[in-house]
């Protein structure tokens, strides 16, 4: 799909956020959070 620059902001946010995550627990914290 064509990525327009709405897109380009969302995915960037994403990762930033990731890379906050990282330092915070990661993707194991998120999971846990979702359950």
């Amino acid at each position: 799909y064509p990525m327009t620059q709405p897109i380009k902001d969302a995915v960037e946010t994403v990762y930033q956020r990731l890379e906050g995550w990282e330092g915070n627990g990661g993707f194991a914290q998120l999971a846990v959070e979702e359950e």
